[in-house]
């Protein structure tokens, strides 16, 4: 039974994947241009779903004891700080990961 379930799990998984890459080619077509709308919300996107991160990674800053939030203050502050410092999000979110992996190790996050 399990190895049905895990099997099929793949198989629904892969086939949301191969939709969800294929969908715009199927909305769009053969279109050159893509439109307004779609241009502009990539444009928007990027910085919504940060600005979302940002505010679920946060939202126990203030409430409880310093311990339970401190680490996650500190790691989003160097995340930005190395992110302003090195203009490279690849650089700026592996060190921000890193450093808060490590507060989270000595019970500091």
């Amino acid at each position: 039974m399990e190895n049905t379930y895990l099997l099929w799990a793949v198989v629904i998984a892969a086939a949301v994947t191969i939709a969800v890459r294929s969908a715009p080619f199927i909305v769009f077509g053969n279109r050159t241009k893509v439109p307004t709308l779609i241009q502009s919300l990539g444009a928007v996107l990027p910085a919504a779903v940060m600005a979302t991160l940002l505010v679920y990674c946060l939202r126990h800053v203030g409430s409880g004891e310093v311990h339970t939030w401190l680490g996650s203050l500190i790691a989003v502050v160097f995340t930005a700080a190395i992110h302003l410092w090195r203009r490279n999000v690849l650089a700026s979110i592996v060190a921000g990961t890193v450093l808060y992996m490590i507060l989270t190790h000595f019970n500091l996050a």
